[in-house]
C-alpha cells in the first residue's frame, strides 16, 4: 500500500514561487506515493496559471490569516498524513526518505529538515528539549492525520502568529 500525503500550502497572495514549489515538490516525491497539493489563496485571480498541474486543489477561503487557510485545508484532506508549507519554504532532496522511514514504522510525527525563506536549513531535532526551548518547525513536521485531529482537530486561530508552535506544545 502506497502512502498518502497531504501537502498544505499556504499563502498571503499568488506568486511565482508557488509555481516553483509545486516544480520542485514533482521533482523530489516523484512518483513513490499518492499525494495531494492543497493551496489556499485568498482569490483567485490567478489561478489559472495553477490549473495546468496534477493532483493539487485549490482554496479561496482564506478569512481569518494563515492558519485559517490551513484548517480549511486540513477539513478537505483525504490523506493519511498531513504537511503544512508555506510559499517559499523548499523541502530538501532527501525528504522522501525521511517521510518513506516514518512511514514505515507507523510513526504519528515525521521530523524532516526543511528549507525556509532565503535557503536557510531548519533541522528539526527528535527532542523533547528541542520541542521546548526551539519548538518543532511546521514545515519540517508531517502529521499522521488521525493523531493531529485526535490531539490538536485544528489550529486556533486566537493565535495570529505562532499557533503552529502552540499545536505542537499540545501534541
Amino acid at each position: 500500500m502506497r502512502m498518502k500525503l497531504s501537502i498544505i500550502i499556504s499563502a498571503l497572495k499568488f506568486n511565482k514561487q508557488i509555481e516553483n514549489q509545486i516544480q520542485h515538490i514533482y521533482a523530489v516525491l516523484s512518483n513513490k506515493f499518492c499525494y495531494e497539493i492543497i493551496i489556499s489563496l485568498p482569490n483567485d485571480y490567478k489561478l489559472n496559471a495553477l490549473k495546468k498541474f496534477e493532483h493539487v486543489t485549490f482554496l479561496n477561503q482564506y478569512g481569518y490569516g494563515i492558519y485559517d487557510a490551513i484548517n480549511s485545508a486540513i477539513d478537505i484532506s483525504a490523506s493519511e498524513y498531513l504537511y503544512f508549507i508555506g510559499d517559499d519554504d523548499l523541502i530538501v532532496n532527501n525528504f522522501l526518505d525521511v517521510v518513506m522511514d516514518g512511514y514505515d514504522s507507523n510513526a504519528d510525527l515525521i521530523l524532516a529538515n526543511v528549507f525556509y525563506g532565503n535557503s536557510d536549513l531548519y533541522k528539526n531535532k527528535p527532542s523533547k528539549s528541542s520541542l521546548i526551548f526551539k519548538n518543532w518547525c511546521h514545515q519540517g513536521v508531517i502529521y499522521k492525520s488521525a493523531f493531529f485531529k485526535r490531539h490538536l482537530k485544528k489550529y486556533p486561530l486566537k493565535y495570529k502568529l505562532l499557533s503552529d508552535y502552540y499545536g505542537n506544545m499540545l501534541l
